[in-house]
C-alpha cells in the first residue's frame, strides 16, 4: 500500500500542477475550449460520422440477436439499474419484438445512406436503446455498444444529412442546394461530444485502475492476472502474443494502459494528439484482443480523424480530389440529361441553424457518463467500462468448462465443438457453465433444468439437426489457464446432466 500512496500522492500532484497551469492562463483555456467545440467545420465530416454510427447499428440489427435474447426464460433476466420500471411491461413489449426489429433495420438502413435523415435517425437511435439494450438484460452488461448508441442519440439532434446523404442529393438535383453546405458549428458539436463520449469510455477505468491498484498496473503484476483471468474463461484461445513472458514488456504495457486510457480524454482536445490518440486507441484494441480474446471494434476511435477543413484538401486525400470530383461531374452529367426535369443547383449555399439540440443532448450524455464513471455505476446505455481494478484478485492456475456429447440412436458418441453463439460476450458464456456446475454442486435441480435447458438449446441451434431421440451429455472438464500447458490436459470429464435434444 505505500507504493500505492506514492502512485495517488504522483497523480495527485500531477492534476494540481496541471491545474494551475492552466488557470495561469484562462484566456488561452476559455478560447481552446472555444475553438474545440465552435470552430466550424464540413457537413461531410459529420456525415462521414453518420455514416459510420448508423453502419454499426443497421449491422446489430441486421443480425437480430434480440428476439433471440427475448425468448429467453425470466430466470435469466437481470435488469440493470434504471431499468426496475420495466419489470411489469417487459412481458408485454416482448410481442411486438419482431416487429420492432424491422422497424429498427429499416431506420438504420436509411440512417445509413442519409434518405429521411431527419426522421430515420430519431428511430433508429431510439429504438437502439431498447432493442441492443435486451441483451445487457441478461446474464451481463456487454459493454461494446454504449457510445455508439450515445452518439447515435447525438445524431439524431443533428443536421447530419446536410452532406453524403440521399437526402443531399435530392435537394441538389431539385435544385435547392450545392454541396457542401457551408462550414457551420452545427457540423461540430454532434462531433465533438461523440468524441467525448468516447473518451469517457476510457477515462473512468482508467482512473479507477490507478486509484485503486496504479502500483500493480504499474509493476505489470494486475496485466498478468487480468489476463489469466481471461483465459480461465477460454479453454480454447491460444494469445497471439505471450508477453506475460515477458516482465519488462508487460511492465510497460501495464504503465501505457493507465497512461492511454487517462490520457485519451485530454488528448481530444489538440489537433496534434487527437489522431495518434486514435490511432493508439485501435492498436489498445487488437493488442487486448489478441492476447486476452476480449475484442471491441478496432476502427470506431478513429472516428476522432473526422477533423477535415474539407476531406479532399488534406494530405494523404489531395490526390484524389480531381479525379473524384471528374467522376462526379460525369455521372451528374449523365443523370441530368436523362431527366431533363431535374434543376440545377442553386447557388445560394445552405447555412444551417445554432446547434442547440446537438450541444443540450451532448451536454447530458457526457454528464451522464461523469456521473457514472465516478459513481461508478453500470447500467445501460449510460455506464462505467470495466475497471479491473480489483487489487484482491489473483492469477487462477486451473479453471472448468464444459464438454458436449451427443449420443445418436444408434450408440455411436461424439463430441461437440462448443458454440455459445448468439452469445457474443465470453463472460457470458462462462457465467451459464459456472452457474450449471454450482447447481449442481448445490443440488438446486430447477436452475440446473433451466441452464440444461438452454445449453441443450444452444448445442441444437449450432449444430446441423440430429435425428429424434439423439442423447445429449454435458460434462464438466478442468484445464490449465496458461495456454502453454494445455497440451498435457487429459480433459478428465464429469457427468453434469443429461437430456433429450
Amino acid at each position: 500500500m505505500d507504493t500505492l500512496f506514492w502512485v495517488r500522492f504522483g497523480f495527485v500532484s500531477l492534476c494540481f500542477i496541471a491545474a494551475v497551469a492552466l488557470l495561469r492562463k484562462p484566456q488561452e483555456l476559455v478560447a481552446g475550449l472555444k475553438q474545440f467545440f465552435l470552430e466550424p467545420t464540413s457537413a461531410v465530416n459529420l456525415g462521414l460520422l453518420r455514416i459510420a454510427v448508423f453502419y454499426l447499428l443497421y449491422c446489430s440489427a441486421y443480425d437480430r440477436t434480440t428476439n433471440w435474447y427475448a425468448s429467453l426464460s425470466t430466470t435469466f433476466l437481470k435488469l440493470p439499474r434504471g431499468w426496475v420500471w420495466l419489470a411489469d411491461l417487459y412481458p408485454v413489449l416482448m410481442n411486438y419484438i419482431k416487429p420492432t426489429e424491422w422497424v429498427f433495420i429499416i431506420a438504420s438502413g436509411f440512417a445509413l445512406i442519409g434518405l429521411f435523415t431527419r426522421v430515420s435517425t430519431v428511430i433508429s437511435s431510439v429504438l437502439a436503446v431498447w432493442l441492443m439494450g435486451i441483451p445487457n438484460f441478461y446474464f451481463k452488461i456487454g459493454h461494446s455498444d454504449h457510445v455508439v448508441v450515445l452518439s447515435a442519440l447525438v445524431l439524431a439532434c443533428s443536421r447530419s444529412g446536410d452532406a453524403l446523404s440521399v437526402d443531399w442529393l435530392i435537394r441538389r438535383f431539385r435544385g435547392r442546394g450545392i454541396a457542401p453546405p457551408a462550414r457551420s458549428v452545427a457540423y461540430t458539436v454532434p462531433i465533438r461530444f461523440s468524441w467525448l463520449l468516447v473518451g469517457t469510455s476510457y477515462l473512468f477505468p482508467g482512473l479507477w485502475k490507478l486509484w485503486e491498484g496504479g502500483d500493480l498496473w504499474i509493476n505489470g503484476h494486475k496485466l498478468e492476472v487480468e489476463m489469466a483471468l481471461k483465459w480461465a474463461q477460454l479453454p480454447d484461445f491460444v494469445p497471439r502474443f505471450r508477453v506475460d513472458h515477458m516482465p519488462a514488456v508487460m511492465v510497460f504495457f501495464g504503465t501505457m494502459t493507465l497512461v492511454f486510457e487517462i490520457g485519451y480524454f485530454f488528448a481530444l482536445f489538440s489537433r496534434r494528439t487527437r489522431v495518434p490518440a486514435g490511432l493508439i486507441a485501435t492498436s489498445f484494441h487488437f493488442g487486448v484482443g489478441s492476447t486476452m480474446g476480449i475484442w471491441f471494434n478496432l476502427w470506431f476511435p478513429l472516428i476522432v480523424a473526422l477533423d477535415f477543413p474539407e476531406l479532399f484538401e488534406v494530405a494523404p486525400f489531395s490526390w484524389i480530389r480531381k479525379p473524384v470530383l471528374r467522376l462526379w461531374n460525369a455521372a451528374e452529367e449523365r443523370v441530368r440529361a436523362r431527366v431533363p426535369r431535374l434543376k440545377e443547383p442553386a447557388a445560394e449555399v445552405l447555412v444551417p441553424g445554432p446547434p442547440a439540440a446537438a450541444f443540450a443532448a451532448g451536454s447530458l450524455l457526457v454528464l451522464g457518463m461523469f456521473v457514472a464513471g465516478l459513481g461508478p455505476i453500470d447500467s445501460w446505455p449510460i455506464a462505467v467500462y470495466p475497471r479491473f481494478d480489483d487489487r484482491n484478485a489473483s492469477a487462477p492456475r486451473t479453471s472448468f468448462g464444459l464438454l458436449f456429447v451427443v449420443q445418436e440412436p444408434g450408440g455411436e458418441e461424439r463430441e461437440l465443438k462448443s458454440n455459445f453463439y448468439p452469445l457474443g460476450d465470453t463472460a457470458s458464456a462462462y457465467r451459464i457453465v459456472r452457474a450449471a456446475i454450482q447447481a449442481k454442486a448445490k443440488k438446486h435441480q430447477a436452475l440446473l433444468d433451466e441452464h440444461v435447458a438452454l445449453l441443450a438449446r444452444l448445442v441444437r441451434e449450432n449444430n446441423p439437426p440430429m435425428p429424434s431421440g439423439t442423447r445429449l451429455m454435458i460434462y464438466r472438464f478442468d484445464f490449465h489457464v496458461d495456454p502453454a500447458e494445455r497440451a498435457g490436459d487429459a480433459r478428465k470429464r464429469s457427468l453434469i446432466a443429461e437430456t433429450t435434444l
